[in-house]
């Protein structure tokens, strides 16, 4: 027996693996960028340039458990509307910039600030594709 959803409840579900797995590439990017300034939280390598490679993993497995959330919930709101493909680099982008900013702080700042910085991100795109919309609209009539 085949289980046919709605596209809706469809591109949701699907939004969980590009969460993760956009989470889990994001959060390596971000766990390496705090461990090279040294603000990663570890004991006896909290110096500038100090970078292992679990902190690749570890910032995989941290982006991963946020993307589960971080990917529904920017769909539901945002997604939708815009669509996954126009939507990839902006979000990555966003998480990245957001998570090496508040980098400077510690780890958990830096987590935090990347889910913002995905759904401020995201926001900006709904923003511009709407005002597109709407331009190209007033101009047929």
């Amino acid at each position: 027996m085949k289980l046919k959803l709605s596209p809706p409840s469809d591109n949701l579900i699907r939004s969980i693996p590009f969460g993760v797995i956009g989470g889990a590439i994001c959060g390596s990017v971000i766990w390496s960028f705090t461990s090279l300034i040294g603000h990663s939280g570890t004991t006896g390598s909290e110096y500038v340039g100090a970078w292992e490679l679990a902190d690749v993993f570890l910032g995989m497995m941290y982006g991963g458990y946020f993307g589960i959330i971080m990917g529904p919930l920017g769909y539901v709101i945002f997604l939708r509307n815009i669509g996954l493909r126009k939507a990839i680099l902006p979000a990555s982008v966003g998480t990245i910039a957001g998570g090496c900013l508040g980098a400077f702080n510690d780890i958990l700042t830096a987590l935090y600030y990347g889910c913002i910085g995905y759904l401020l991100s995201l926001s900006v795109l709904w923003f511009v594709v709407h005002l597109k919309n709407r331009l190209k609209a007033n101009k047929q009539t």
